[in-house]
This record gives C-alpha cells, sequence and structure tokens, in this order.
C-alpha cells in the first residue's frame, strides 16, 4: 500500500495569512510613517524658528496685513507691514510673514533704514525684532545690506547679527563675517570684512 501525503488545506491558508499579515503590518508602518512626515512638514511651516516652545501651545490671533507703528514725542519712529501676522498675546510675540520694517530718523519723515524679510518675530517686551529668510537693508548712507539673518534692537538703537552679510554700494562690495549699525548714528561697523572695488 502506498501512502501519498497532501498537505492540510488549512496549513496552506495558514501560510497564506501570516504571509499577508506581514504585508499588512508593512503597509500600516509605512502608511503611519507618512502621516507623521506630513504632520512634522505642517508643524514646522507653522512654527519654524519660534523661540519659545510655549508659543506654540496657545492659540494665535491671525492678522491679515497688518501695520505697526511707534511714536515716540509725536513723531513716528518706527513703522512695520505685513502681509500676515500671528499674535501670541500669553508670551507677547508676534510672528510676521514677507515684511518690510521703516526706521525714521528723529524728525518722523527720513528714514534711517528699509528692511525686507521673508520671516520675523517682535518681541513686545524687549522690543527686540528678529527677521530671517532672504534679509535686505537699504541704509540712510546708500549702501544696501544682505543676509539670512537680523535682529532690530529698539531700546539700544542698533540693528546687528551673528551670521555672512553683504554689504553694497557705489565703489565696493564687502563681504563680512557679521554687523552691527548704529541707526541714529548712522554708523556701520562690519567684522572680517573682505572688499571688492569697483573700477
Amino acid at each position: 500500500m502506498i501512502y501519498r501525503i497532501t498537505p492540510h488545506r488549512s496549513s496552506v491558508n495558514m501560510k497564506t495569512i501570516l504571509t499577508r499579515l506581514k504585508s499588512i503590518k508593512w503597509l500600516a508602518l509605512i502608511i503611519l510613517l507618512v502621516a507623521a512626515g506630513y504632520w512634522v512638514l505642517d508643524y514646522r511651516q507653522f512654527s519654524t524658528n519660534i523661540r519659545d516652545d510655549k508659543a506654540v501651545k496657545e492659540n494665535p490671533m491671525l492678522l491679515t496685513a497688518p501695520v505697526m507703528t511707534d511714536y515716540k514725542n509725536e513723531t513716528l519712529n518706527f513703522k512695520l507691514i505685513a502681509d500676515k501676522a500671528h499674535v501670541f498675546e500669553e508670551k507677547k510675540q508676534t510672528l510676521l510673514f514677507n515684511l518690510t520694517a521703516y526706521l525714521y530718523e528723529d524728525d518722523g519723515v527720513n528714514l534711517s533704514a528699509r528692511i525686507v524679510a521673508d520671516q520675523g518675530e517682535y518681541l513686545n517686551k524687549t522690543e527686540l525684532l528678529r527677521l530671517w529668510g532672504k534679509v535686505r537693508v537699504e541704509l540712510k548712507e546708500g549702501q544696501k545690506l544682505f543676509t539670512e539673518e537680523l535682529f532690530v534692537d529698539r531700546k539700544k538703537d542698533l540693528i546687528y547679527n551673528t551670521v555672512k552679510v553683504k554689504a553694497i554700494s557705489d565703489s565696493d562690495i564687502v563681504n563680512a563675517a557679521s554687523l552691527n549699525y548704529r541707526i541714529k548714528k548712522g554708523i556701520l561697523l562690519l567684522r572680517k570684512p573682505r572688499a571688492t572695488f569697483k573700477l
């Protein structure tokens, strides 16, 4: 007598089921990773370069085309215009997008500096404006400055940064490690400058 051994149908189905379960686990893991990636990217888009993580937890007041002005002795001293802003009232912090800042002379008419930036953060308490992205500055003396990050300290009457900057004037181009500009005095200091002269 010859006995023929054939696999039981349930054992074949069990192998198929186990293979499918492994595939489902991998598919679920991939979907989870993709969803986490989208969540992280969306979160980063909102909170890019926010200095205080607690500000993210607060729901901001959203403003479209805001204009901020500041007067000293009834004379215009500072004006800021942005495409949109997120205002965090508890932290006294405002995030700004596509903004232009105007710093005025004591007469309130003539400009000391005009600054354009992709994004910014204004801290009401310290009157510090931090700008990043493509930052361009036009000074009253005619120089144009290009950098990726800039600080405007209104209490100290100072514009400064600690990253590379390019300064362009009518006669030369200077690349430097950082800048320091006294707004009212009109004094620009560049650290480690390398100049190219136009002939």
